[in-house]
């Protein structure tokens, strides 16, 4: 079975947040939007980071929503951690 979706939990103490599952070709046109929409002058403002993200182009998106699409499904990122203020906070990102 191939991946078809990406899906994004977070949940701490106080606030449980499910994000809806989001198809492959749904992702590829946000992301595309948002990189021919970023304003340049958050290059200035960031430094490094949004400079690497200037420097994907539509090509290299396509590249990688490809690579997850033939994948089988599997967890990106999956993070556990405490924050003083939060409590215990769980970050999820994974593909089904």
């Amino acid at each position: 079975m191939k991946a078809k979706k990406i899906k994004v939990y977070i949940k701490t103490n106080k606030v449980r947040f499910p994000i809806p599952a989001v198809r492959f070709s749904t992702l590829r046109r946000i992301l595309k939007l948002a990189l021919k929409y970023t304003p340049k002058c958050i290059d200035h403002a960031n430094g490094n980071t949004w400079r690497h993200l200037r420097s994907l182009s539509a090509y290299d998106i396509d590249q990688i929503i490809d690579q997850l699409q033939i994948e089988e499904p599997f967890e990106l990122v999956d993070i556990k951690a405490y924050d003083g203020n939060e409590g215990s906070v769980i970050v999820k990102v994974y593909t089904e």
